[in-house]
């Protein structure tokens, strides 16, 4: 529902989904970053982004699940903002979000400091108002 309280049409919901997803892409983006010199190589696996996600304060910013989870990584990866290692013992083992590492790049790293062009893939926050502004 809009907040006039009228049903959304597909195309508005479409969008806020889009605009959750990058939401959730630039949290990803974040710990990646926030974990890249507290791991060994600066990887931490998929489950426990997801995991971060989980337990912060803001429910709104998680994914439905992990499958959501690995296609907002995998689009992370595609843009070149993190790569990826595959820690499956087995490659006959499906690749799953516990055995998927990330680490962020440096150009993810420039992304969130805003020292690159915006992207609508993550969320981008530069020129935002205010709440109490229009």
């Amino acid at each position: 529902m809009s907040p006039s309280g009228t049903p959304l049409t597909p195309r508005e919901r479409e969008m806020r989904q889009a605009l959750k997803d990058a939401q959730i892409r630039r949290q990803m983006l974040k710990y990646l970053n926030e974990t890249r010199g507290n791991t060994l190589g600066g990887f931490i696996t998929g489950a426990s982004i997801l995991e971060l996600l989980q337990f912060s304060i803001d429910q709104g910013r998680v994914p439905r699940d992990e499958d959501h989870a690995a296609d907002l990584l995998r689009d992370l990866v595609n843009a070149g903002y993190a790569d990826e290692r595959d820690d499956r013992e087995s490659q006959a083992d499906d690749l799953q979000l516990h055995s998927w590492s990330l680490c962020v790049t440096q150009k993810g790293t420039r992304l969130l400091r805003y020292h690159e062009e915006p992207d609508m893939l993550v969320a981008d926050y530069r020129h935002a108002k205010p709440f109490n502004q229009e």
